[in-house]
This record gives structure tokens, sequence and C-alpha cells, in this order.
């Protein structure tokens, strides 16, 4: 689930697998749900895995076809329509610590 900070809506996106194919889905979700948006959005995560892939990983995956060590990346579309996505510009991913009440992106 994503929840968008401003007006509290909800984006749902089921699905199976880990916890970090939830976080995966979760961001991959707003990313295509803001696609077409005017303004800037930021999204917050608490999972180190999707932070770093959106903000470092992406840019050397396309460089090695997506490929780490001859294995393809995991859930590799997604991360393929995040960084396609994302090179608009008009999006950023921040990492927040989880369960921690004193500082959340509703508590800015």
């Amino acid at each position: 689930m994503a929840l968008q900070v401003g007006t509290k809506e909800q984006t749902i996106t089921e699905g199976e697998g880990s916890a970090q194919v939830g976080e995966l889905t979760a961001v991959w979700s707003v990313f295509q749900h803001e696609a077409q948006a005017t303004s800037s959005v930021c999204i917050y995560t608490d999972s180190c895995v999707v932070f770093k892939g959106c903000t470092e990983s992406l840019p050397f995956w396309e460089q090695n076809e997506w490929e780490v060590s001859r294995l393809l990346i995991w859930q590799r579309e997604k991360w393929q329509d995040i960084l396609a996505t994302s090179e608009c510009g008009k999006s950023a991913v921040v990492w927040v610590a989880s369960h921690q009440k004193s500082y959340t992106p509703m508590n800015r």
C-alpha cells in the first residue's frame, strides 16, 4: 500500500512475494500512479533495498543490461518502469527509519 500524505489517498496493489517485493511494488505503484503528475512527488520508504535501488543502482543495472554477475535483476520489469518514469525528474525517493513514531512523513 502507498499513502499520499497530503490527501491520505491510498494506492493498493495486491500480489505475491516477499516483503521486499511488497516494498518495491508499493514504490512502483506510486511511480505508475504519478507518471502524469505535473508537480513533484516525494516517495518515502523504509526499505533500504528499494531506496538504494532507486537512488544508486538503477543506472548501473541498466548499463549492465539488467544483470549482476550474469543473473537477471529481481523484478526487472518494475525497476525498468521506475527508471523510465523517474527520468522526467519530478520524483524523489527518500529513506525513513521504520516504526519510528517520532519521524514519519506525516509528522514533517
